[in-house]
């Protein structure tokens, strides 16, 4: 049975926290079709990223559970996303992106 998830009541991260949390994968917690998803979103964040207005909570799968990240989605990098201030985050360890303006 899948677990439900309400992501904007999540605990949020700072960039500065991203030193201190241990990501965890969470590509065996979703199907082929939400990879897919998953990688277009991305794609999304960085377009939507270009303009100034929109920033994107990025979602963590993390020793701690789920967290939210606050931020700009910059580029992908091999298997890495690349968010403000030069920090990346392994794809596998996304669980998903919610952009906000």
């Amino acid at each position: 049975m899948s677990k439900v998830y309400n992501l904007r009541e999540l605990e949020k991260i700072t960039i500065a926290d991203l030193s201190t949390i241990v990501p965890l994968s969470a590509d065996d917690m979703i199907s082929v079709e939400d990879k897919r998803v998953k990688l277009t979103n991305i794609s999304k964040a960085i377009t939507l990223g270009n303009n100034n207005d929109f920033h994107t909570d990025v979602v963590i799968y993390t020793t701690k559970g789920l967290v939210a990240l606050h931020t700009k989605v910059l580029s992908i990098e091999g298997e890495t996303v690349l968010v403000n201030e030069g920090y990346g985050i392994p794809i596998s360890c996304i669980y998903s992106l919610d952009m906000t303006k």
